[in-house]
């Protein structure tokens, strides 16, 4: 592509522009949402955060260095290169790769529910919309993939149960004494 040729997204953005009805002209910003899903979202972004921090401090147990130097050596807790890095250097741990995987699929997820369009269809009824829906695909076009609770709850509980049971196994390894040296800095949750 070249610099005065525009992008598949500028056309479309240019076309709107010029007439062309679009769903992303139609959905109006709001902020009413139900006390239910507003909360349900904050969960779930407190535990994915708490899960992206528990997959951080496995890396570091599996590698028996202490916090601070593991500090020192990593700038950044940043979940798919710590579940990479795991992933690679702990291929045989099976219950650990089978975690990771589930981590995975619950960040997938809980992607999807946060990197939406959140507001209201032309009749006022609330929605999030996404390009190519929950599969999160740049050029296609946006679906409305609703607001259900349920699906939100389900996450949540995916996220929480993900996030322990990596905890549970990755302190778990060791002698208790081995095991406060490799993984002080980690509550339990």
């Amino acid at each position: 592509m070249t610099a005065t040729t525009p992008s598949r997204r500028d056309q479309h953005h240019v076309a709107a522009a010029q007439g062309g009805s679009s769903v992303i002209e139609k959905i109006k910003l709001s902020d009413a949402w139900t006390e239910e899903v507003a909360a349900q979202v904050g969960y779930i972004g407190i535990a994915y955060t708490q899960m992206t921090w528990v997959v951080y401090l496995a890396a570091k147990c599996k590698a028996e260095v202490p916090l601070g130097d593991w500090e020192q050596a990593t700038k950044g807790d940043y979940l798919d290169t710590w579940i990479e890095h795991l992933k690679s250097h702990h291929t045989h741990d099976t219950k650990l790769m089978t975690l990771l995987d589930r981590a995975s699929n619950a960040t997938k997820k809980r992607n999807a529910l946060f990197h939406t369009i959140w507001g209201k269809h032309s009749d006022g009824t609330l929605g999030r919309w996404r390009r190519g829906g929950d599969r999160g695909i740049g050029l296609q076009p946006m679906i409305d993939l609703g607001i259900e609770l349920q699906p939100m709850i389900n996450l949540l509980n995916e996220i929480r149960s993900v996030r322990d049971e990596i905890h549970r196994h990755t302190r778990g390894a060791g002698s208790p004494r081995k095991r406060k040296s490799r993984c002080d800095g980690s509550a339990a949750l």
